[in-house]
This record gives C-alpha cells, structure tokens and sequence, in this order.
C-alpha cells in the first residue's frame, strides 16, 4: 500500500513541495513505500523551519515520537497507523544521506526552487507486511 494520499496533502499543506521522491524497498516479506519531500516552509533558519514544520504537523494530529533539532524530529500519524514521517534539517539531511546520488540530487533541486529559504526535507513511509 503506497502512502495514503490524505496523509501526503496534509503534509502538502505545510509548505511549497520544492522536490519530490517516491521510493518502493522490500526485504524480507516487508515492502516499504517512501515519499521523499523537501518543502519550502518559509522560514529562513533550518532550526526555525524544522520548528515550524512541526508545529504544522501537531495541528494536523500528528504526535511527536523522538525529537533532536535542528536535526531530526519523528513523528507518527494519528490517522493512518502504518506512516511515520521523519523530518530532516537540510544540513543533517545532506551529511546523513549525501551519498546517495538520487537523494543528491533531490535535495540540490530542492535548495535551488527554496532560496533563500532553509527548506526541510521530509520522509513519510508506509510498512505494508505482506
């Protein structure tokens, strides 16, 4: 099951979708659906973007699991029990994820449409065990 799609325009409803990613992973009997976004949220410090973006997901009854800013927050859907969604500072999303050339990619392209603002990158994923 691909990540429901109230779930993405909740999520959507945030900010600017600068960039997007969708991925599909299995192993071991599990297949996981990813939605990669780097989002405009209009701020222009990461920490004060990733505060933001946070405060916008409470309001959407989303719960705050584990919380490490400016780098990391994660969070949980009240809604849709199978999606999680990490939150990224761009500076610890770049040196975390760097690496890998799509995601390079994704990112570059998402800086380049939020200048000058500090987007934030935002992963939603969907386990399905079957």
């Amino acid at each position: 099951m691909r990540v429901d799609p109230a779930v993405v325009r909740d999520v959507q409803g945030m900010g600017k979708v600068v960039a997007k990613l969708t991925e599909e992973n299995s192993w071991d009997g599990v297949t996981s659906y990813s939605e990669v976004l780097v989002m405009d949220v209009g701020s222009k410090d990461p920490s004060e973007s990733l505060k933001k973006a946070t405060v916008g997901l409470q309001k959407n009854g989303w719960k705050v699991e584990r919380a490490r800013p400016p780098e990391t927050i994660f969070l949980r859907s009240k809604s849709s029990e199978h999606v999680t969604l990490m939150m990224y500072g761009i500076e610890f999303f770049e040196a975390e994820r760097g690496s890998d050339p799509t995601l390079k990619r994704l990112v570059q392209e998402g800086q380049r449409e939020a200048a000058p603002n500090s987007p934030v990158v935002i992963r939603m994923e969907n386990e399905d065990a079957s």
